[in-house]
């Protein structure tokens, strides 16, 4: 049985000035996954590709009903230019599919209930992508 583990930390404080820094704190939170470390059965492996598609969604693989990872629990998205997301996940509380469009310019990393995986990827825009999908099935 594989996993999936994140490792590193995001640190946010000033830049450099001059002789020294003002102000001097910094803010610095570890990355890790819920649970740590998460169990992953089927991955998508990462994908890249470049997307043309400015007024249409695109359907991306790795993902779906007949593709590598049926259910999704875990996210890794990177573009390189502005893209609306549109994804499908399974409703937690078990009514009709949640269908989400997100902003994305930069890294997305997205983590789904077991009950609220990821069913479907889709991008509108241009860009190039870089993504991976990890989960149970």
């Amino acid at each position: 049985m594989g996993q999936l583990v994140i490792s590193g930390t995001l640190t946010i404080g000033p830049s450099a000035c001059g002789t020294g820094v003002f102000p001097t704190s910094t803010d610095t939170v570890t990355l890790d996954t819920t649970p740590s470390p998460k169990t992953s059965i089927v991955a998508s492996g990462t994908i890249s590709r470049y997307v043309t598609s400015p007024s249409s969604y695109v359907t991306l693989s790795g993902v779906g009903a007949t593709d590598t990872v049926t259910k999704g629990d875990t996210l890794f998205f990177r573009c390189d230019a502005a893209v609306k997301l549109r994804f499908v996940q399974a409703d937690p509380a078990g009514g009709s599919d949640i269908t989400s469009v997100i902003n994305v310019q930069g890294m997305l990393l997205q983590e789904f209930p077991l009950t609220g995986y990821l069913k479907t990827l889709e991008v509108m825009g241009t860009a190039r992508l870089e993504y991976a999908v990890s989960g149970l099935q």
